[in-house]
């Protein structure tokens, strides 16, 4: 029964002992982590380039000579390296996010936008016009005096502040197209 025992223990030892060295031969080099970019050409996309730096095209987009690639990020810090490339970023998920609701005198008042507080209205400003900085594009001196812009829309609030013509006004004689004919009309 001691032998018996003796061997047992023995086995498992040995067995102990051993197993690292096992795991150890399953085990290559470390493999790269890749990440997800986008690449922006300036003219046409690169394929040899792409191809050189050991990236995998994930999407191509159309009309455009944009890809998302997945690429090491020893190759990352090389992309800035070759002229034909525009820009590239990488190829972020995006989540959509509840709406940050701030009143907009709060906002605009603190950037000095209104220098008369009268005109302040109780309207919310969207989270995203901070997101993508349109106060400091504003306080810049684009306010987009002389740009025109279109809505096709049926369902829309004409009464809304922010679509007030300032001096300007719509004619749609000037504007006559297939959209404006609605079938019930007599030609």
């Amino acid at each position: 029964m001691k032998k018996i025992g003796f061997l047992f223990f023995s086995f498992t030892l040995v067995c102990f002992i051993a197993s690292p060295f096992s795991f150890a031969q399953n085990l290559g080099p470390a493999e790269e982590t890749k990440s997800r970019y986008l690449i922006s050409f300036h003219t046409s996309i690169d394929y040899e380039l792409i191809k050189n730096l050991e990236s995998k095209i994930i999407v191509e987009y159309q009309d455009m000579p944009v890809v998302a690639v997945e690429i090491s990020e020893n190759n990352v810090s090389k992309l800035k390296d070759y002229p034909q490339i525009e820009f590239f970023e990488p190829d972020l998920k995006i989540k959509p996010v509840s709406e940050l609701k701030v009143p907009a005198e709060s906002i605009l008042l603190f950037k000095g936008l209104f220098l008369d507080q009268k005109k302040a209205s109780p309207q919310i400003v969207p989270w995203g016009i901070e997101k993508i900085n349109a106060l400091k594009v504003q306080e810049k001196g684009f306010t987009g005096k002389g740009i025109k812009i279109g809505i096709i829309d049926s369902g829309i609030d004409y009464t809304h502040d922010d679509l007030v013509v300032c001096g300007g006004q719509v004619s749609l004689k000037e504007i006559q197209t297939i959209w404006m004919i609605m079938g019930t009309e007599q030609r």
